[in-house]
Protein backbone atom coordinates (compact mmCIF):
# COMPACT_ATOMS: atom_id res chain seq x y z
CA UNK A 1 0.00 0.00 0.00
CA UNK A 2 1.37 3.63 -0.72
CA UNK A 3 1.75 5.93 1.95
CA UNK A 4 2.41 9.75 1.35
CA UNK A 5 4.44 12.74 3.18
CA UNK A 6 2.47 16.02 2.44
CA UNK A 7 1.36 19.27 4.30
CA UNK A 8 -1.76 20.84 5.01
CA UNK A 9 -3.58 21.98 1.72
CA UNK A 10 -1.88 19.08 -0.54
CA UNK A 11 -3.82 16.61 -2.42
CA UNK A 12 -3.31 13.03 -2.30
CA UNK A 13 -3.93 10.51 -4.98
CA UNK A 14 -4.80 6.84 -4.77
CA UNK A 15 -6.42 3.73 -6.75
CA UNK A 16 -8.33 0.87 -6.69
CA UNK A 17 -10.17 -1.82 -8.95
CA UNK A 18 -12.98 -3.84 -9.05
CA UNK A 19 -11.65 -7.41 -8.22
CA UNK A 20 -14.80 -9.68 -8.47
CA UNK A 21 -14.28 -13.71 -8.31
CA UNK A 22 -16.66 -14.21 -11.41
CA UNK A 23 -14.43 -12.22 -13.56
CA UNK A 24 -17.24 -10.47 -15.38
CA UNK A 25 -15.22 -7.50 -16.14
CA UNK A 26 -17.26 -5.14 -14.57
CA UNK A 27 -17.06 -1.37 -13.49
CA UNK A 28 -18.61 -1.92 -10.24
CA UNK A 29 -21.08 0.72 -9.01
CA UNK A 30 -21.72 2.78 -6.07
CA UNK A 31 -17.94 3.41 -5.09
CA UNK A 32 -17.11 4.88 -1.47
CA UNK A 33 -13.86 6.26 -0.25
CA UNK A 34 -13.67 7.32 3.35
CA UNK A 35 -10.53 9.37 5.25
CA UNK A 36 -9.87 7.50 8.73
CA UNK A 37 -8.04 10.41 11.23
CA UNK A 38 -5.70 7.05 12.30
CA UNK A 39 -6.06 6.62 16.23
CA UNK A 40 -9.13 8.20 16.68
CA UNK A 41 -12.11 6.11 18.29
CA UNK A 42 -13.43 2.99 16.88
CA UNK A 43 -16.97 4.91 16.43
CA UNK A 44 -15.98 8.46 15.06
CA UNK A 45 -17.12 9.44 11.78
CA UNK A 46 -14.65 9.41 8.34
CA UNK A 47 -12.99 12.88 7.52
CA UNK A 48 -13.71 13.21 4.54
CA UNK A 49 -15.62 10.87 2.19
CA UNK A 50 -14.21 11.64 -0.84
CA UNK A 51 -16.18 9.82 -4.23
CA UNK A 52 -13.97 7.70 -6.65
CA UNK A 53 -13.88 8.56 -10.29
CA UNK A 54 -13.61 5.64 -12.86
CA UNK A 55 -11.14 5.92 -15.18
CA UNK A 56 -12.59 5.61 -18.60
CA UNK A 57 -9.93 5.84 -20.97
CA UNK A 58 -9.85 3.12 -23.40
CA UNK A 59 -6.83 1.90 -22.50
CA UNK A 60 -7.62 1.00 -18.43
CA UNK A 61 -9.27 -2.01 -17.56
CA UNK A 62 -12.94 -1.93 -16.68
CA UNK A 63 -13.15 -0.94 -12.96
CA UNK A 64 -10.04 1.41 -12.16
CA UNK A 65 -11.01 4.05 -9.87
CA UNK A 66 -8.77 7.09 -8.93
CA UNK A 67 -9.57 8.56 -5.26
CA UNK A 68 -8.29 12.48 -4.97
CA UNK A 69 -8.30 13.81 -1.24
CA UNK A 70 -7.98 16.89 -0.99
CA UNK A 71 -6.20 17.30 2.70
CA UNK A 72 -7.30 21.24 3.56
CA UNK A 73 -7.90 22.31 6.63
CA UNK A 74 -11.70 23.14 5.48
CA UNK A 75 -12.28 19.70 4.24
CA UNK A 76 -11.20 18.70 8.72
CA UNK A 77 -7.69 17.50 8.27
CA UNK A 78 -5.35 18.94 10.71
CA UNK A 79 -1.63 19.02 10.45
CA UNK A 80 0.63 16.37 12.31
CA UNK A 81 -1.56 13.60 11.61
CA UNK A 82 -1.83 10.11 9.87
CA UNK A 83 -5.05 9.67 7.75
CA UNK A 84 -6.08 6.00 6.29
CA UNK A 85 -7.83 6.10 3.16
CA UNK A 86 -10.18 3.25 2.70
CA UNK A 87 -12.61 2.01 -0.71
CA UNK A 88 -15.19 0.31 -1.89
CA UNK A 89 -17.92 -0.61 -4.89
CA UNK A 90 -20.70 -3.09 -5.12
CA UNK A 91 -19.99 -5.36 -8.23
CA UNK A 92 -21.73 -8.98 -9.12
CA UNK A 93 -23.27 -8.97 -6.18
CA UNK A 94 -20.35 -8.34 -3.79
CA UNK A 95 -19.40 -5.46 -2.00
CA UNK A 96 -15.48 -5.66 -1.21
CA UNK A 97 -13.91 -3.18 0.77
CA UNK A 98 -10.45 -2.87 0.97
CA UNK A 99 -7.67 -0.15 2.18
CA UNK A 100 -6.18 1.57 -0.31
CA UNK A 101 -3.63 3.61 1.40
CA UNK A 102 -2.57 6.45 3.85
CA UNK A 103 -0.70 9.80 4.00
CA UNK A 104 0.73 11.74 6.97
CA UNK A 105 0.48 15.37 7.26
CA UNK A 106 3.79 17.34 8.70
CA UNK A 107 3.67 19.16 11.69
CA UNK A 108 3.06 22.94 11.33
CA UNK A 109 6.26 25.00 12.74
CA UNK A 110 5.24 27.38 15.17
CA UNK A 111 6.21 31.32 15.89
CA UNK A 112 7.41 31.45 11.74
CA UNK A 113 7.32 35.55 10.79
CA UNK A 114 6.83 36.43 7.28
CA UNK A 115 8.61 39.34 5.99
CA UNK A 116 7.30 41.47 3.34
CA UNK A 117 9.19 42.39 -0.08
CA UNK A 118 10.74 45.63 0.69
CA UNK A 119 10.50 45.81 4.43
CA UNK A 120 14.38 46.09 4.84
CA UNK A 121 15.13 49.04 3.41
CA UNK A 122 18.33 51.61 4.20
CA UNK A 123 15.54 54.23 5.30
CA UNK A 124 13.85 51.43 7.99
CA UNK A 125 17.31 50.03 8.87
CA UNK A 126 19.57 51.97 10.99
CA UNK A 127 22.96 50.13 10.32
CA UNK A 128 24.86 51.90 13.09
CA UNK A 129 22.53 49.85 15.57
CA UNK A 130 23.35 46.20 13.92
CA UNK A 131 26.69 45.37 15.09
CA UNK A 132 27.05 47.71 18.32
CA UNK A 133 30.70 48.12 18.80
CA UNK A 134 31.98 48.46 22.56
CA UNK A 135 34.52 51.17 23.39
CA UNK A 136 36.36 47.89 24.22
CA UNK A 137 36.08 47.03 20.58
CA UNK A 138 39.05 47.76 18.83
CA UNK A 139 42.77 46.51 17.61
CA UNK A 140 41.61 43.08 15.98
CA UNK A 141 38.12 44.31 15.92
CA UNK A 142 37.40 45.14 11.94
CA UNK A 143 34.23 45.61 10.30
CA UNK A 144 33.70 45.12 6.75
CA UNK A 145 30.41 46.55 4.91
CA UNK A 146 29.12 45.74 1.80
CA UNK A 147 29.93 48.05 -0.78
CA UNK A 148 33.20 49.16 1.33
CA UNK A 149 36.35 48.92 0.59
CA UNK A 150 38.01 46.00 2.94
CA UNK A 151 40.32 47.80 5.84
CA UNK A 152 44.11 47.13 6.03
CA UNK A 153 44.11 45.40 8.73
CA UNK A 154 41.98 42.19 7.63
CA UNK A 155 44.43 41.90 4.53
CA UNK A 156 47.38 42.35 6.96
CA UNK A 157 49.41 38.84 8.63
CA UNK A 158 51.43 36.47 7.95
CA UNK A 159 50.60 33.68 6.04
CA UNK A 160 48.53 30.31 8.02
CA UNK A 161 51.08 27.38 8.63
CA UNK A 162 48.80 24.47 6.98
CA UNK A 163 49.90 20.56 7.84
CA UNK A 164 49.77 19.04 3.91
CA UNK A 165 50.81 15.48 3.16
CA UNK A 166 54.46 15.36 1.50
CA UNK A 167 54.57 15.05 -1.63
CA UNK A 168 55.20 10.99 -2.99
CA UNK A 169 58.72 10.99 -5.03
Amino acid sequence: MTHYYGTLGDSFYFWFGSNDTSGSGNDGASAAADVRLAGDDVSAAPVLSPSPGLLTHINYPAGCYEVAVAAAEGNGFAAGNTYAVFATLAVDSQNPTGFIGSFTLAPVIANVATIEDGAITAAAFDQSTAYPLASADTGATAIARTGEPVPPCILSGRPIKRKRPRPIS
